[in-house]
């Protein structure tokens, strides 16, 4: 699953179907920004909040997550 941040043309989400991890990449310097690794299932969403910069994931594993997408940071977690 890919999602493109708003606002940006240079800023994709990738979440990868076998494995319980998201890369954050900056397409136009072809370069990972960073990797989240906080959940212990595959991501089954992606969501842009309405706010700047704040990404929502969650999880088979019945966990979310919101973080900042522009520097990783981890604000909020979930877990059932």
């Amino acid at each position: 699953m890919a999602k493109f941040a708003p606002n940006s043309d240079s800023i994709a989400i990738f979440a990868f179907s076998d494995l319980a991890r998201v890369q954050v990449w900056d397409l136009k310097n072809k370069q990972k920004i960073y990797e989240v690794t906080n959940h212990t299932d595959v991501i089954t969403d992606i969501c842009f909040t309405p706010l700047e910069g704040l990404v929502s994931l969650s999880s088979d594993d019945g966990s979310w997550s919101i973080h900042d997408f522009k520097n990783g940071q981890l604000l909020l977690q979930s877990r059932e």
